[in-house]
């Protein structure tokens, strides 16, 4: 376990991390989703559904479970993606109402 001066020298470089803005861009490949760069809704919206990961907690999960499943010597395979012409139809037939 940490010590407390620890812990609070851990929080304080989290805090200038996220001052920085150097990780707060969306890295999410699908750019047309209506969840895109707003993180909060993104994670609900997948936690809700509990289907797959955002994009961008993949690499995190990936890479443990990569060294697992070396060790039983499986592979991994990716995800679909949404096609761009299924969120194109979607604001077609379902437009996002503006508040």
């Amino acid at each position: 376990m940490m010590e407390k001066e620890e812990f609070v020298e851990l929080i304080q470089q989290e805090r200038e991390m996220i001052k920085s803005g150097k990780y707060s861009e969306c890295t999410c490949h699908s750019l047309k989703c209506k969840w895109h760069g707003d993180c909060y809704e993104c994670v609900m919206m997948h936690r809700v559904h509990q289907k797959h990961l955002p994009d961008c907690l993949k690499p995190v999960l990936k890479n443990k479970l990569s060294e697992i499943a070396a060790k039983l010597e499986m592979h991994l395979v990716p995800d679909e993606r949404v096609p761009d012409e299924y969120w194109d139809y979607l604001d077609k037939v379902c437009p996002e109402k503006s508040d």
